[in-house]
Order: structure tokens, then sequence, then C-alpha cells
């Protein structure tokens, strides 16, 4: 397969603190790769700058071989990649509706075309009766869900999710699993931070740092 991601040699310091040291990278397209390792050894910190999130870093970011400049990352992330927080990261006074069609306000896409696949997808998560109920009202699942939505509504080629299963219960972690599942075997590139170990295990590919290096870098089961 060819290389979707490239980073190289990539640091990332606060202050005096390094906290991403000299990180080489390469995902391939179609990988499914999870990112573990205790708290503070720089998961997030990866995802971020994965994520076009972060640009205040040494090194390089190659997008299908393409060096990507820092005046080209808000185009890339809102175009290429679609993102999973714990945290959702919903505007909690608007609809669930209004939530999942935000990333459309900068896309060119076609509008009934995007209306129409929101409405199905809304469908599809069996969210069509809260779709225009007030975030702030609905449970910390159907949240989830309606997150899950918005990451795929402009059809992104990589999904990035931050612990994603974190704040959700035991039918609601599974849902998310096996979306993200789904979403890798109809092509995409999944990259997910977890705690979780079986979490972990569901990747092709998981990812180990610490002291803000990739200690190990093991593939869980061959790539078919």
């Amino acid at each position: 397969m060819a290389s979707i991601i490239e980073l190289k040699n990539i640091t990332k310091r606060f202050e005096e603190k390094v906290v991403l040291n000299d990180v080489c990278l390469d995902i391939e397209e179609g990988d499914y790769i999870s990112v573990i390792g205790a708290s503070g050894a720089g998961k997030s910190t990866l995802m971020n700058i994965i994520g076009a999130l972060d640009n205040q870093y040494d090194g390089e970011y190659f997008y299908r071989g393409h060096l990507l400049k820092r005046r080209e990352m808000d185009r890339y992330r809102n175009e290429k990649l679609g993102f999973i927080f714990q945290q959702f990261n919903l505007i909690p006074t608007l609809s669930a509706y209004d939530n999942v069609m935000l990333p459309y306000v900068y896309s060119a896409l076609d509008n009934q075309k995007i209306e129409e696949e929101c409405e199905e997808l809304f469908v599809r998560f069996n969210l069509h009766n809260q779709k225009n109920q007030i975030v702030n009202t609905l449970s910390g699942g159907e949240k989830q869900r309606i997150a899950l939505i918005r990451s795929i509504i402009m059809k992104p080629e990589i999904i990035l999710a931050d612990e994603p299963t974190g704040n959700l219960d035991m039918d609601n972690a599974r849902l998310i699993r096996s979306f993200l599942r789904q979403m890798n075997e109809e092509g995409k590139t999944v990259i997910v931070v977890t705690h979780d170990n079986a979490f972990a295990n569901e990747a092709k590919r998981k990812l180990r740092i610490s002291g803000g290096k990739i200690i190990e870098d093991e593939i869980v089961y061959p790539l078919i």
C-alpha cells in the first residue's frame, strides 16, 4: 500500500519540555492504527499533529508525498480528516443537525447532496427523531453518535479518534468500536488513541508511545 501520511523527525516542545522527540511515522492508506501509552506519553499531542490541529513543531508532514506547508493545514484538515473526540466537541446550544452540518460551512459541496447524506446518516445511526433536538438535552451516547455523523459527513479519507469510548457505557462503546472497524473495511484510514488494550488490539497495527517516542510498532494481524 502507498503512504497517505508520513511524519519525519517531528519534535514538539512545550516551553522547555520535549513532548515528542524526533518521531518518524509512516501511515499507509487503509491502515487501522491504535496508539497506546501512559498518560503524558505524547499520544494526544501526536494525534493533534496528525490531525493538523497543531502546526507548531519541528519536522516535516507529508500527505501523499506532498510536503504540507503551514498555510495548507486548514484546508487539508477540513477536506481530508474526520475527528471523533472523547468530549464530543459539539456546540451544546445548537441542534444535532446544525452540529453535523457545521463542517459544510467551509466546503464547496452541493447543498442538496450534503443534506440528503445527512438525513441518511441520522437514520443509519437511529437518531432521526433527535435530529432537531438541542444537543445539551441529549444523552452521552446520542452525542457521540452525532459526533460520528459529523466525522464522516464530508467523506474524509482519514478518521482520527482520541479516546472515543472514554465517557461511554459498554453498549455505546461497542457501537463506536464497530463503527471504526466498518469505516476501515470501507477503505478509510483510521487512527485511534485509547487506554483500552482490548480496543487497541482490534486495530491492524498498534503503536506504543513512551517518553515522546514510538517505542513499539506492532502488526496486530496481517493486512489482507
